[in-house]
């Protein structure tokens, strides 16, 4: 990760208004070649804040160069501080009292909108064309699978005979569903706990999660919640959990009485490992989980020798989720994963390993399908989405979690379901 983000620094930390323009100017270009209506972006980096980027987005607009709709989140601590900069709250330390009275964020083609100021940006602000559109904030909790930072709630695999991947085919008796996951005691946000082996990182403790969550929520911004490992994913589900059950007149006020509405479409973004109790706590507290299909093909490379096998049947479940009635939205996470939909759908469908060196279109089967553990050309076939459901993802499921679409039936009754 430290090495991605030296590569990265020139390019995050350029200065020229002039550059970043064009470097925002040819990023919204290739998407909209890939076939893309509208982008959701995260804008951070050294001199650089999602407050610049709305503005470049929405010169961008009024030159009539902007050719897709730009959702664009910024992350949570800018947004504090940016609504009330003498505060300069630390990122996970709640505001505390006040919030405002602003309701959900407006749908596509409403009348709220408002022009921005050159140091501000409010939950709901739009560019005056209606295109750029600013309404939730990023909060991370926990790091990544490849750098075994993601936040798990076992250890992390290693190599010894016990814990090879080829003694423990995916549809095991001891992989099913019905198991218990283990309960372990955590400590504070670097994860610590009576578990021995390394169980990835917690960028927060639970309290200072729930007043970050809670604070963003009532001054009015929708939440996206970083979360790949299942320990992460259970941290973010207590916290949203917290944000309804807040007494009247303790902790930040929200819309109603001093109590904190439900958050709106509030997004779990990855959700990459996760188990048989989270996935029915999304589908109660409302999540849209924002996943990367084409994430499976790279990640299958390595995913059985760093996940413990009781772990396997919850990874990248997108089916289950979609069948126990939680939304999906499909995403790419560029420039991770490329930024074409068709793709996308493809290894939704597929969920075929990307050979080893392979790039990153690189799809070429190696081995036969029977091949099960590590070797295994096809991660989870059970999990494999019908055509239908793939589109479904990258459009209808892609909408809800813009807010930008309004349902007439539950993800289920959508063909995500389908054989």
């Amino acid at each position: 990760e430290a090495a991605c983000e030296a590569l990265m620094a020139p390019i995050l930390g350029e200065r020229d208004p002039e550059v970043r323009r064009g470097f925002l100017k040819r990023a919204v270009e290739a998407c909209a070649a890939n076939g893309l209506t509208a982008c959701q972006s995260n804008e951070l980096g050294e001199a650089w804040s999602a407050t610049e980027a709305f503005r470049v987005y929405e010169s961008l607009e009024s030159s009539g160069e902007l050719p897709l709709r730009i959702f664009l989140t910024p992350m949570a601590q800018e947004a504090q501080q940016v609504a009330n900069p003498a505060a300069q709250a630390p990122c996970g330390a709640s505001r505390g009292g006040g919030g405002t009275d602003a309701g959900p964020a407006s749908e596509i083609g409403s009348k709220r909108q408002k022009k921005t100021h050159a140091a501000l940006l409010d939950p709901g602000t739009s560019s005056l064309g209606g295109l750029v559109r600013c309404d939730r904030v990023k909060i991370f909790g926990d790091g990544s699978l490849g750098a075994e930072t993601a936040a798990l709630r076992e250890p992390y695999g290693d190599t010894s005979p016990e814990d090879s991947p080829e003694d423990s085919p995916e549809d095991s008796p001891e992989d099913s569903p019905e198991e218990e996951q283990p309960s372990v005691e955590l400590g504070g946000a670097s994860g610590a706990s009576e578990v021995a082996g390394n169980l990835g990182t917690l960028i927060h403790d639970p309290a200072a999660l729930c007043g970050e969550v809670a604070g963003a929520h009532a001054s009015g911004w929708r939440l996206e919640i970083h979360a790949i490992g299942d320990r992460a994913a259970d941290q973010v589900l207590k916290a949203l959990e917290a944000c309804t059950q807040t007494p009247s007149g303790q902790g930040p006020s929200g819309q109603r009485g001093g109590k904190l509405r439900a958050p709106r479409r509030p997004i779990i973004t990855h959700c990459q490992v996760l188990g048989p109790d989270l996935i029915p706590r999304m589908a109660k507290v409302g999540c849209v989980a924002s996943v990367q299909p084409s994430m499976v093909p790279t990640d299958a490379r390595f995913v059985f020798d760093r996940l413990r096998p009781r772990l396997h049947p919850f990874a990248y479940a997108w089916r289950s989720l979609l069948e126990a009635g939680v939304w999906v939205a499909g995403g790419s996470d560029a420039p991770v994963e490329l930024a074409e939909p068709l793709l996308g759908m493809y290894d939704a469908m597929t969920r075929t390993r990307r050979p080893q060196g392979g790039g990153a279109r690189d799809r070429t089967p190696l081995g036969s399908e029977e091949s099960q553990g590590a070797h295994a050309i096809v991660f989870r076939p059970s999990e494999r989405l019908p055509f239908a459901a793939a589109l479904w993802l990258y459009t209808i499921g892609a909408a809800y979690a813009a807010d930008a679409f309004q349902p007439t039936a539950a993800p289920a009754a959508a063909p995500a379901a389908a054989p």
